[in-house]
């Protein structure tokens, strides 16, 4: 989620950051009451830890996580106190999925903006086609097991469409239901918006 798409819900005073990773917490402010995670870093050495958020937490700060990192610590933590939000979060607790790749992807480092397509948002746009009846089971599985067998940094939908026949006209459906329907089939947003909203609501 880009910064202007941040600025344009967000209600309340924040400092907005970029994808956190490892060490960020040790330099939030001491007089920080809550802090929201929503994307990170996912790279081996550079993520940010489930200890670096425990730290905080014992500190007394309100640690909220949604969509991506966020999604996948609270998963873990809210047992001790996280709080997590969205479908997202849901999923990683409820095992649905578990491999932080689910949620993988790049984005421009000046704007945040996306440029990638995460797996969860492609398996959540199967899901929606599946209940429409747009497409098959064997199609749906078809297009999930070539997402997954796709590294993140090429993962958009240009991308997986290009794998599949060119006259295969089973996909045709699927394609034109995500490209008229491209905003409310991005999960991961969805559940940003959520976040923001309820960070409107505490404050």
């Amino acid at each position: 989620m880009s910064h202007n798409q941040v600025c344009q819900f967000l209600k309340v005073k924040a400092d907005l950051r970029g994808p956190i990773k490892r060490g960020d917490l040790q330099n939030i402010p001491d007089d920080a009451k809550i802090v929201a995670i929503v994307d990170g870093v996912f790279h081996m050495n550079l993520s940010v830890t489930p200890r670096e958020v425990l730290s905080v937490l014992k500190r007394g700060v309100k640690v909220i996580g949604s969509s991506s990192m966020g999604a996948l610590r609270a998963a873990e933590l809210d047992v001790y106190g996280m709080v997590g939000i969205g479908d997202v979060y849901r999923m990683y607790k409820d095992k649905i999925i578990e491999s932080d790749a689910e949620v993988a992807l790049t984005f421009d480092p000046d704007s945040l903006r996306a440029v990638t397509e995460p797996l969860v948002n492609i398996r959540y746009s199967v899901l929606r086609a599946l209940e429409k009846q747009i497409i098959q089971p064997e199609i749906a599985e078809k297009i999930i097991q070539t997402a997954k067998d796709t590294y993140f940094y090429d993962l958009t939908y240009y991308y997986l469409f290009n794998c599949f026949e060119e006259n295969d006209r089973e996909l045709e459906p699927f394609k034109q239901f995500v490209m008229e329907n491209r905003k409310e089939l991005d999960l991961k947003q969805k559940d940003a918006l959520k976040l923001i909203e309820y960070l409107n609501t505490i404050y």
